[in-house]
């Protein structure tokens, strides 16, 4: 991944070949905020620094990029307090922000720097409540074709109930689909 020049500009340094180290985001001296971050980041903004490709400003931006949308109100989902206690963060406003699933410092073990596991999609369902019932129903791709893969190449028995068709990060429209959709298919079909 290139280094992104707005963090070198606000005094970011990075390891060998672009390794990300301590000051990669955090300055020592005269940084803009307490917690010694290179950019402020009240809403995610130093993880959409490079993190771009993921970094979805509005519900119409996340559905073209295939990700779950940032710095917008819950609406109608709940974050659970036990996902805050775990180290989850909304954003200045009660929005959802990186931080609400992602831990740079104090996260499990695994590349996705989550608050908390996520075997069989239970991250996704702590907030989406109402989507738990897929579980139970032939919506459950696991009860289906536990081996089919979705577009990462995982099985659907690994990645769980709502991976087997959602992807937070790289799926494909408005619903993050997990599945490949050509122009005019239906997705759900």
């Amino acid at each position: 991944k290139e280094i992104p020049h707005a963090l070198i500009e606000a005094g970011a340094k990075f390891g060998t070949g672009g390794s990300v180290i301590c000051q990669s985001c955090h300055r020592v001296h005269g940084a803009p905020e307490k917690r010694q971050l290179a950019v402020k980041n009240p809403n995610s903004e130093l993880c959409g620094t490079c993190h771009a490709d993921r970094y979805a400003r509005n519900p119409a931006e996340a559905g073209r990029m295939g990700t779950h949308p940032v710095n917008i109100h819950p609406g109608k989902i709940k974050i659970p307090q036990s996902l805050l206690d775990k180290g989850g963060k909304l954003g200045e406003k009660g929005t959802v922000i990186c931080q609400t699933c992602h831990e740079p410092h104090f996260a499990g073990a695994g590349p996705k720097l989550l608050v908390e596991p996520n075997p069989q999609s239970q991250l996704c369902q702590s907030c989406h409540v109402e989507q738990r019932k897929v579980a139970n129903s032939k919506h459950n791709m696991t009860l289906v074709s536990n081996s089919d893969k979705n577009i990462r190449g995982q099985e659907v028995g690994q990645a769980g109930v709502c991976s087997a068709c959602h992807l937070p990060h790289g799926g494909q429209g408005p619903k993050m689909w997990a599945r490949a959709v050509k122009h005019g298919d239906d997705p759900v079909a």
